[in-house]
């Protein structure tokens, strides 16, 4: 709080100072509750369009690139829907944000009133006049400060239905993203049957006919490694299928790429050959590896 000396000065630049932040705040709040009224006609036609593409989900594998350029069109117009998702969310709450406007311009208006009695104070008592004058205003201000606070946590609040109904959207795109690449790899197994066959034979001889050995998978390379030799195999779709009938690692295999490698091993005992294998994945000097086993029979 300034002191009474030279107070005028101080108060009014703090008066001005909090008139022009609540202003901006005012012309930020309108202007994205006026863009905020296309974000409802917008998630409403990205939300109907998800329905379409999981009702022919369920339906004949043929309409996958269909349903594919549906999910880049919706994905297109979530992103384009997320630039008013705030506007939307403030016109959700419109009476609160409103109510903290009017106490903010309350207060500015207390503070002005009091600016005018530190001015006009003269004669007798003229002193503690201004005094309390002043801690007058330093309570408005407070006050003000408070409420610009609260309207800049409205402002910047993710937790109401605008929000939720987009990430929902987000996630359900992603969901059907999914569906596409599960379909897309059935279609694939039915297509490459024999040759996945083949290519599972031929690993699954090579980890039988070795003690032990190491296993890497990279997005490029299958690498199995003995004491004798090594073998690089190129991880083509048909040894991926393969793989995955050998241990279910599909979902890891999937991270391939993503600063996710597969290490493992084999070691043949009294029960088959067993093969522990897992994902390595590397976050700034943290070297994370979860591991499975899996055993293959013979």
């Amino acid at each position: 709080m300034p002191k009474a000396t030279g107070s005028a000065d101080a108060c009014r630049k703090t008066y001005l100072s909090l008139e022009k932040e609540v202003e901006r705040l005012l012309d930020n709040f309108l202007s994205s509750a006026k863009v905020g009224e296309k974000f409802f006609e917008m998630i409403e036609k990205a939300e109907s369009q998800l329905a379409q593409g999981a009702r022919r989900m369920k339906g004949a594998d043929l309409e996958l690139n269909e349903i594919a350029v549906i999910a880049d069109k919706v994905e297109g117009e979530i992103g384009d829907a997320e630039g008013s998702a705030i506007g939307a969310g403030l016109i959700e709450c419109e009476g609160d944000w409103a109510m903290q406007f009017e106490a903010a311009r309350k207060s500015l208006d207390r503070m002005a009133l009091q600016m005018k009695r530190m001015k006009g104070a003269a004669g007798e008592g003229a002193g503690m006049e201004a005094r309390n004058a002043l801690l007058s205003f330093a309570r408005d201000a407070a006050a003000c400060r408070l409420r610009i606070g609260k309207l800049r946590a409205i402002y910047d609040s993710k937790s109401r239905e605008s929000y939720r109904r987009l990430e929902a959207a987000k996630r359900k795109v992603r969901a059907l993203r999914a569906g596409i690449g599960k379909a897309s790899d059935r279609l694939a197994k039915g297509r490459l049957k024999e040759k996945i066959a083949c290519a599972k034979s031929d690993i699954s001889a090579h980890l039988r006919k070795n003690a032990k050995g190491r296993i890497f998978v990279d997005p490029k390379h299958l690498t199995l490694t003995t004491d004798m030799r090594k073998v690089r195999i190129p991880l083509t779709q048909t040894v991926r299928f393969a793989l995955e009938e050998i241990a279910p690692i599909e979902k890891s295999l999937s991270k391939l790429g993503r600063g996710a490698h597969l290490v493992g091993s084999f070691e043949k005992d009294g029960n088959g050959t067993r093969i522990t294998i897992g994902e390595r994945t590397v976050a700034g000097d943290t070297i994370i590896y979860r591991e499975r086993t899996y055993w293959l029979a013979g």
